[in-house]
């Protein structure tokens, strides 16, 4: 049962070593991005007349990703004790 333990340990050190932690927020902000890139798409078909403003509507969502992120990334950022 101690090899369990030891390798639990070993992988927990890995996830939580800096390299992992930047990638998580990466995955952060793209699985919020994704989610607010179907919005859009969901507005754009079915309110067609949206469509021309389709650079407004990407740089509103590209917005709103970046500040819905801030608190997930500063959370997984943040160094463990």
């Amino acid at each position: 049962m101690a090899a369990g333990k030891e390798t639990f340990e070993k992988f927990l050190n890995l996830y939580t070593a800096a390299p992992f932690r930047l990638l998580e927020s990466g995955l952060i902000f793209a699985v919020i991005y994704h989610a607010l890139n179907g919005a859009r798409i969901i507005v754009v078909d079915f309110w067609p007349q949206f469509g021309r403003y389709q650079k407004v509507l990407w740089r509103a969502q590209l917005t709103l990703a970046v500040l819905i992120s801030i608190p997930g990334i500063i959370a997984t950022l943040r160094p463990i004790y």
